[in-house]
């Protein structure tokens, strides 16, 4: 009798095993499908139609990516990846990774009834195989009638993912990472931008002329290519120019200029070729506010040889992601770099 109980007991517990190993083997399954929103955007949370069109084929649907339970709709995902496939004659794409589609959908819904051009997506081999394209991580996209300085502001706020900003090539990159990465590439023109180029035809291959650089404090001249015809930034002129500009500085250690206001400058460069920077400031230690940006190399004040400020004014707060500064009464234009443009008039005069 005790053996008959021995061996049902073994084969109850064996049952119960087994039902364990199918119910996670069940979970696993599904958390693979499907790409879980948070509770408090799943419970309830219905999902709007996106609209996409691949720029390239210009092929278009209206979809949404998120079901009313909250996981990817594969139907969707199916169709999207079909869509803004890159190779047209292969019948099966990559499928575009479940977490790329939840952001995609909260894009859509952030700027609701506007479409999602996607410019590139799944890229074949020989067009990345290394990058995050390759296997269906990735998208190159803007999004119609929306700034594209709008479309970066709100993409940064989404989680683990890596964000690009082009504004030469007019797209933003929006990938799947395990952590939160951000840059800006303000000379990238790639062959999938071709039609998004400027129409203002220039001459890449021109060489860099060396610029003028004058510390109006300091009374001391530097002559020097800041940024070579590729977008490089020389990095021994930069510290050099950042001594210049932090002439009343004493300590020997300071903040090197930030390598976007380099670029920013050699923008303001081209737009007045063959003139001089006068800087009245650059890397200084502040006695009022520990939060300037030109305690952190991040800023500097100047103005352009034969040039009105208001219009080095004018053309300075056309650049992206940057502050800047009008000081009517006073001598200089204030230029740094921060994450939201902003611009500004001061009124006060010289000291004040």
């Amino acid at each position: 009798m005790s053996k008959k109980i021995e061996k049902n007991n073994s084969v109850l517990i064996s049952r119960r095993q087994a039902i364990g190993t199918i119910a996670g083997f069940s979970a696993n399954l599904i958390a693979m499908r499907t790409f879980a929103l948070s509770d408090s955007r799943a419970n309830g949370y219905i999902a709007t139609p996106v609209s996409f069109e691949n720029i390239n084929t210009h092929k278009k649907a209206e979809l949404s990516l998120i079901t009313r339970f909250g996981t990817i709709n594969v139907h969707s995902r199916h169709t999207l990846s079909h869509i803004l496939q890159s190779d047209t004659t292969v019948e099966r794409p990559i499928l575009l990774h479940p977490k790329l589609l939840l952001m995609l959908q909260r894009i859509g819904d952030r700027f609701l009834g506007h479409t999602l051009e996607i410019l590139s997506a799944h890229r074949y081999e020989g067009q990345g195989e290394l990058s995050n394209h390759s296997v269906g991580r990735a998208v190159d996209m803007r999004v119609a009638g929306i700034s594209l300085e709008d479309l970066f502001e709100f993409a940064r706020t989404l989680p683990s993912c890596g964000i690009g900003y082009y504004p030469e090539s007019n797209f933003i990159h929006l990938d799947v990472r395990d952590q939160f990465d951000m840059w800006i590439d303000y000379h990238h023109k790639g062959p999938n931008c071709a039609i998004v180029q400027p129409t203002e035809e220039t001459n890449s291959n021109a060489p860099r002329r060396e610029l003028e650089f004058y510390s109006v404090p300091g009374d001391t001249t530097l002559n020097i290519e800041i940024v070579s015809t590729h977008g490089i930034v020389n990095n021994v002129n930069r510290i050099a120019l950042s001594r210049l500009a932090a002439y009343r500085v004493k300590d020997t250690r300071i903040a090197l200029f930030h390598p976007r206001l380099m670029l920013m400058l050699q923008d303001v460069a081209d737009h007045f070729p063959g003139r001089r920077f006068e800087v009245i400031s650059g890397y200084r230690i502040g006695k009022t506010s520990h939060s300037s940006p030109h305690n952190y190399g991040r800023a500097m004040d100047f103005r352009i040889s034969g040039i009105e400020n208001k219009v080095l004014y004018d053309f300075a707060r056309t650049l992206p992601l940057c502050g800047t500064g009008y000081y009517p009464n006073s001598v200089f234009v204030h230029l740094d770099v921060r994450d939201k443009k902003t611009t500004w008039v001061d009124y006060s005069g010289v000291g004040e």
